[in-house]
């Protein structure tokens, strides 16, 4: 501790600095592998997932008509 204090002041705002600018770069790093990761689960959503949840909403969809039509031709065929 006494070490610290008898360097000068120019040293160890140098020395801050440089303890800055290794954590800069070590989140900046961190957020590169971040950005690698999010970057492959868009792929496989937009690659897998995607596909799966418009080729439902095309089946939803067209239940939604099949069932109209019955409706509409069980109240054509009571009157």
């Amino acid at each position: 501790m006494q070490d610290i204090q008898k360097l000068k002041i120019g040293t160890l705002i140098s020395a801050a600095f440089a303890v800055l600018g290794i954590l800069i770069v070590l989140m900046g790093g961190s957020a590169l592998l971040k950005v690698d990761e999010v970057d492959r689960d868009f792929d496989l959503v937009m690659q897998d997932r995607y596909p799966k949840i418009a080729s439902l909403q095309t089946i939803s969809t067209n239940l939604q008509v099949v069932a109209r039509a019955q409706r509409d031709l069980m109240l054509l065929t009571d009157s």
